[in-house]
């Protein structure tokens, strides 16, 4: 599982990858983690956080010159 969709398998929950970014585990709380898997090998520990919790995404933006000045560029016939 690619680690930036832990959240649709997680939520609320501290995981622990390996090496490879795979999980190997999962838990509610961090020090058992840290206690089991902290000592031998390098693990990195995360916080999955919940669905309510995650960024709303942003509404389509019009990248346009027209959309970025909020009107249309002036032209020479314009300016006549």
């Amino acid at each position: 599982m690619p680690i930036f969709h832990l959240d649709s398998a997680y939520q609320d929950t501290w995981v622990v990858l390996d090496r490879s970014l795979r999980v190997v585990d999962s838990g509610d709380h961090l020090e058992p983690l840290r206690r089991k898997h902290g000592a031998g090998a390098r693990r990195t520990f995360c916080f999955v956080s919940g669905a309510q919790d995650r960024p709303q995404p942003l509404p389509e933006r019009d990248w346009s010159l027209r959309g970025l000045l909020g009107h249309p560029p002036l032209t020479l016939a314009a300016l006549g």
